[in-house]
């Protein structure tokens, strides 16, 4: 069985950044790999992408760049279902809202995505994977740093951002990147050789 200690490099602060950087280069080369299979399918379209999006997630946290606080991540689509709606709103920007929606929507039926389906919520895929213990288990900490009223009541900026929590949140991100790595190579039939860990300052 696979540890969390086979997949992740423990450390100080730069200790834990390159470890991630040099894991957002393996997504990188395993979106890649996956890119490039022939013939191409719906699966390893989807499974590249996925792992570029990772990469490119993990790559905003590490770039050092100061990012805003995590309460407007939390708020920003229930605060533009809000403006829609709110009685202040002009007639041209309820039109402008409207007009965006309807693009994305067409965007969506172009490529044959169907927008209206209900898509399964985070326990329901946890559960269908056979990990709905792993992810009750990680709940109570994801929902208090990125959910608003959790993190208004519970919490404040100091503690989300104190050291300990960082180190949890850096170590997790590594065995689940790693992890994801594993996913795609096997659900493709590839070996893992070919996306093989970079060493911890991210050099190929």
């Amino acid at each position: 069985m696979v540890t969390i200690g086979d997949r992740t490099r423990a450390g100080s602060n730069d200790d834990l950044l390159r470890a991630l950087k040099a894991l957002a280069v393996r997504l990188h080369r395993t979106s890649w790999a996956s890119g490039d299979l022939s013939p191409r399918t719906d699966k390893s379209v989807a499974l590249s992408r996925i792992a570029k999006s990772a990469a490119e997630a993990i790559e905003l946290s590490t770039d050092g760049k100061a990012l805003p606080h995590v309460i407007i991540f939390a708020t920003s689509v229930r605060l533009w279902q809000a403006i829609r709606k709110a009685p202040q709103v002009t007639p041209e920007l309820t039109r402008e809202f409207d007009a965006e929606v309807a693009r994305l929507r067409q965007d969506a039926a172009d490529k044959a995505l169907n927008v209206d389906r209900k898509i399964p919520k985070p326990f329901e895929i946890a559960k269908e994977a056979g990990m709905d213990n792993e992810h009750q288990s990680f709940y109570k900490l994801y929902s208090k740093l990125v959910h608003a009223s959790s993190f208004l009541v519970n919490g404040n900026r100091d503690e989300v951002n104190g050291p300990g929590i960082m180190a949890a949140l850096q170590l997790n991100v590594q065995y689940y990147g790693h992890a994801l790595v594993g996913t795609v190579c096997d659900a493709l039939g590839f070996d893992q050789n070919v996306v093989a860990p970079v060493d911890p300052d991210g050099a190929a």
